[in-house]
């Protein structure tokens, strides 16, 4: 296995382990198996990278799509060295939980570049998708019992 698919395979493997899902057989090979991990209830698209990551419109819509296909919700994760973010649609929160995330609003057209600085605020962009490190996120009730 190429040294780089090795990195992104332990990467999703750490992801799925912190939700408590698992992998997705042969993740984006065929129609079927959409997303890179899942649980019962969301189907999760993941990157990582060392330094930062160009998130896109096109991404999120990816994923959501991957989500769809199996009827379930989306969440996009980020890995930096070891460190994860996650991406969502803010209806997935009520907005009490929201509030207490102290959202920092950022607009983008085309791509963010993600980076440790940009993500050490909880943001909100486009007025549509929540950005959150692990610590908050483990906090929202989103992962599987």
């Amino acid at each position: 296995m190429k040294k780089i698919k090795k990195i992104g395979l332990d990467s999703e493997k750490r992801a799925a382990k912190l939700v408590k899902g698992e992998l997705v057989r042969g993740s984006g090979c065929s129609i079927f198996n959409k997303g890179d991990y899942e649980t019962q209830e969301i189907v999760y698209q993941n990157k990582f990278s060392s330094t930062g990551y160009k998130l896109t419109l096109k991404d999120l819509n990816k994923a959501k799509k991957d989500g769809l296909s199996k009827n379930k919700d989306y969440i996009f994760s980020v890995e930096f060295r070891g460190e994860f973010f996650y991406i969502f649609e803010r209806i997935l929160i009520t907005e009490e939980k929201e509030n207490k995330l102290k959202l920092r609003s950022k607009k983008f057209n085309k791509g963010l570049k993600l980076t440790k600085r940009i993500l050490k605020d909880n943001l909100l962009l486009n007025d549509t998708y929540i950005v959150v490190g692990w610590d908050d996120f483990k906090n929202l009730g989103l992962i599987s019992k």
